[in-house]
């Protein structure tokens, strides 16, 4: 009977074929370590890491940075497309670019000569487009961080926001006008009007690109959805008794959200036209602005009384609520791209970045 021995170790003979493989799988990682470095340092990467707020753990939402610099109200917020930078639009005439993972700001753009009055990305992340209260748009570099073009109009811009392809710009005017701009030469395109109103405080595309939606105010309370191509008033709700401060539409673009200063959240159904629910008093004081998710399940609402709400988007149901120490008014609120951040702005001219704590 033989005797099982030693173990003998085993040796690996490589062959030319193998040699040429290992080299290969060497290179595949080299290039995948090398695209993860890159995609990590443009931003691509950066959010990845944080859970999405969903109607499930929305009320394990922290307050987890607070980015600072701004010395009076800010008016308006937006995140990049990539969700590594913010900008904040202020009254203390400057616009921030903050960087979302430090705080630190990267870039103040000065020249606006008054309040800035809304901040919105171009689709690429390029072109900031900033609003004045003097009447005065600028579209700013990101990358040279330079200002660039400007639009002029004897009304006040109350907002502006880009086209889902990034082609125009369309912004609303103190004479009761939205007027479309192509970027490419900055000329008018088409002009919208709002029946029996001289303010139209917020705007918002559809996410095809034929439709814009507007929140009114004095004389009419009302939310107004226009065809850009015949420039006709295709739907008209009027449930607000108040400034209509907000408008958002679903991801899908089969519901709008609305806030006003009556304190209540109405979401509808852009077809029929119908309010599928209400919030009678979303917020006390009013409620300012209205922001869905990126996979468009929950709502975030801000208002006068100091308070982040979050809501179920299918039905109104209430899931979380936070306030910031001070609790003095918030006057916009923004989702990142990837939809585990929200950000929140207002009187206490700090932006307040809130994520989920599990």
């Amino acid at each position: 009977m033989r005797g099982r021995g030693r173990p003998r170790p085993y040796i690996a003979v490589l062959t030319r074929r193998d040699g040429l493989l290992a080299v290969r799988a060497l290179q595949y990682r080299c290039i995948t370590l090398l695209l993860i470095i890159v995609l990590s340092s443009t931003g691509v990467l950066a959010q990845t890491d944080t859970p999405p707020v969903t109607p499930a753990n929305a009320d394990a939402l922290q307050r987890v940075q607070t980015l600072s610099g701004h010395t009076a109200t800010i008016n308006d917020i937006a995140f990049s497309p990539d969700g590594t930078q913010l900008a904040s639009a202020s009254d203390d005439i400057t616009t921030r670019l903050s960087d979302v993972a430090t705080g630190e700001t990267e870039w103040t753009l000065e020249g606006q000569l008054t309040q800035v009055r809304s901040v919105a990305f171009s689709p690429d992340g390029n072109t900031v487009l900033t609003t004045g209260f003097t009447g005065t748009a600028f579209l700013w570099d990101v990358r040279s961080r330079t200002r660039g073009r400007s639009i002029e109009a004897l009304a006040a811009f109350n907002d502006g926001v880009f086209s889902p392809d990034g082609e125009a710009i369309a912004l609303a005017i103190g004479d009761g006008s939205v007027r479309l701009y192509a970027l490419d030469t900055l000329d008018v395109v088409q002009t919208l009007t709002a029946p029996d109103t001289l303010q139209i405080t917020a705007i918002a595309y559809h996410h095809d690109g034929d439709s814009i939606a507007g929140g009114t105010g004095f004389p009419s309370d009302s939310v107004l959805v226009w065809d850009i191509d015949s420039g006709e008033v295709v739907s008209e709700w009027t449930a607000h008794t108040s400034t209509v401060y907000g408008v958002a539409y679903s991801p899908d673009g089969a519901r709008l959200a609305s806030v006003g200063g009556d304190g209540q959240l109405i979401v509808w159904d852009v077809e029929s036209g119908e309010a599928i629910f209400t919030v009678e008093a979303a917020h006390g004081g009013g409620a300012f602005d209205v922001a869905y998710s990126p996979d468009g399940v929950v709502l975030a609402t801000v208002g006068f009384d100091g308070a982040l709400r979050l809501w179920d988007s299918s039905d109104g149901t209430a899931l979380a609520e936070v306030i910031a120490d001070d609790a003095r008014s918030l006057l916009a609120v923004a989702f990142s791209p990837d939809g585990g951040t929200i950000a929140t702005a207002g009187e206490a001219a700090t932006v307040d970045l809130w994520r989920n704590a599990e």
